[in-house]
């Protein structure tokens, strides 16, 4: 699949998408959609990743167009082989649809730890739920998604924190 084709495949999904760029919450409310790009002042998701039944495919939005189009689309059967491809279509294509305002910071791409920020930030605002935010790393996860006993290792064996350290931290 060329970058910037639409993909018959996803005419429905795709049509279902507005023909704007996703709020952040529209798109952490999607089932099995991931953001992996968005303008960090406007919360708008520009690149996303839809995994379906036997694929994921990603999605770009392109302002010409005035909609969102198929970066890519693989089979999800051998993940270890089609996460590695599927990202580096995403990120080939975000640098070529985005690239200055990827390199001014007006367009951001999505760590794994972000978007679990993006996920439970609700849960973590509210206190339902605690925030493990690795003060010497991107390492994130928080009270729902990481047993605490986890996040003390983490902090014990990849940056030398004593168990007295560690449980100060998660306690902070």
């Amino acid at each position: 699949m060329g970058v910037g084709r639409v993909d018959p495949a996803m005419t429905d999904t795709l049509e279902k998408i507005p023909p704007r760029p996703l709020l952040l919450n529209e798109a952490v409310g999607m089932e099995n959609a991931f953001e992996y790009a968005l303008r960090p002042d406007t919360e708008e998701v520009l690149v996303l990743l839809v995994v379906g039944e036997d694929r994921a495919h990603a999605l770009g939005y392109e302002a010409e167009r005035e909609g969102w189009v198929t970066i890519e689309h693989v089979p999800i059967a051998d993940p270890e082989k089609s996460v590695p491809e599927i990202e580096r279509a995403i990120e080939a294509w975000t640098e070529e649809a985005y690239g200055e305002e990827l390199a001014s910071g007006d367009v951001e791409m999505v760590s794994n730890d972000d978007r679990e920020r993006h996920r439970y930030r609700d849960h973590v605002e509210t206190g339902l739920a605690a925030a493990y935010d690795c003060p010497e790393c991107d390492a994130y996860g928080t009270s729902e998604t990481v047993p605490a006993h986890v996040y003390l290792a983490h902090l014990q064996e990849e940056h030398g924190y004593t168990p007295e350290e560690a449980q100060a931290e998660i306690e902070r």
